[in-house]
């Protein structure tokens, strides 16, 4: 990735905070929706970043363009090549930079050109379940976690923890697709996990995420609004879950942010982009489900860590769990 500077803006020795601005993140996402030879990102301080729109064919070594890598691809046409390829199909997608990048780039005397997003093109796996197939699989996963207790837990723990909370959103960040798996109608293979398909915890995520919405509307009488982001949705992920009552956000992995709010309820579950450190330039959500660990793709930091002591850690009372599998229920304190 090259930057370039322009002669205006604050300084570079003005603080830079939040690291995540929300304006930034937006408009990251809606550059890939403008689909450009290069994308122009503006940091908070109106500092460009350039980032060549390799999908496009655009070659950065001699600075000029090619016909497109792949047969049809034209600005606008992207969503054509979830079709037209075998596999896998490559995407744009908004990769967030972590505080440990801010903080060389302000040890650097970089902040104000410092950039918290880039863009990256990713392969995506292609849809190998039917829209028949995920909803049978989210009907048996349901039936599943009524009968081992844990969509009586999740109501309990609604009424115990959150009633008063005034909660009108659910949001999940990075829950998975729900419309592939791995090896499933591979030629000459056995698929050794498609009868216990619907025990998936991606799969009952997504459940989890419904039964928390019914049962929030329930306990306050008005709507609760289902949202999701994960770049690995599909089409068939989205005429699903839209179905289930769902309203996927940021494709590209970074509009879903500006959702969150004092009234929100965050679902996560091994996101691959540093959550934690967003959430600590977000306004505080009531509620957060977060992995018991941190991960080299979502590390604490001095910001997180600072977001969590307003936090009380809860946990579902059923074993075992098996939607958001060790995790803690962080519950902002009054």
């Amino acid at each position: 990735m090259s930057t370039s500077s322009s002669s205006t803006g604050t300084p570079a020795t003005a603080p830079l905070v939040p690291i995540y601005d929300i304006d930034v993140l937006v408009r990251a996402e809606a550059e890939i929706e403008r689909d450009p030879p290069v994308f122009l990102i503006k940091n908070r301080y109106d500092r460009l970043t350039r980032i060549p729109n390799t999908i496009r064919g655009y070659e950065p070594q001699t600075e000029s363009y090619t016909e497109a890598t792949l047969d049809g691809i034209k600005a606008g046409q992207l969503d054509e090549l979830e079709e037209t390829t075998s596999e896998k199909f490559p995407k744009n997608v908004v990769i967030l930079r972590n505080e440990t990048d801010y903080e060389e780039a302000r040890r650097n005397g970089d902040e104000a050109t410092f950039c918290p997003v880039t863009i990256k093109k990713v392969n995506v796996e292609r849809s190998n379940l039917s829209v028949q197939e995920v909803q049978r699989i989210m009907e048996l996963a349901r039936e599943g976690m009524r009968q081992n207790g844990e969509e009586a837990a999740l109501r309990i723990f609604v009424r115990e923890h959150l009633a008063d909370r005034a909660i009108n959103k659910v949001i999940g960040f990075g829950l998975g697709t729900v419309s592939y798996l791995p090896f499933y109608h591979a030629p000459n293979t056995d698929y050794p996990y498609a009868e216990t398909a619907p025990e998936e915890p991606h799969f009952r995520q997504h459940v989890a995420a419904m039964i928390l919405a019914e049962e929030l509307s329930a306990v306050s009488n008005t709507p609760v609004e289902l949202f999701l982001q994960d770049p690995e949705y599909k089409k068939v992920d989205t005429e699903v879950l839209t179905n289930y009552g769902f309203c996927l956000v940021g494709p590209a992995g970074a509009r879903g942010f500006a959702l969150i709010d004092e009234r929100s309820l965050v679902l996560s579950s091994c996101p691959g982009f540093p959550l934690r450190q967003v959430l600590a330039d977000m306004p505080r959500p009531a509620a957060v489900v977060l992995n018991s660990t941190s991960s080299p793709d979502d590390p604490e930091s001095s910001r997180s860590r600072r977001m969590m002591s307003e936090y009380s850690d809860e946990y579902l009372d059923v074993e075992p769990i098996t939607s958001f599998v060790d995790s803690i229920w962080w519950v902002r304190k009054p």
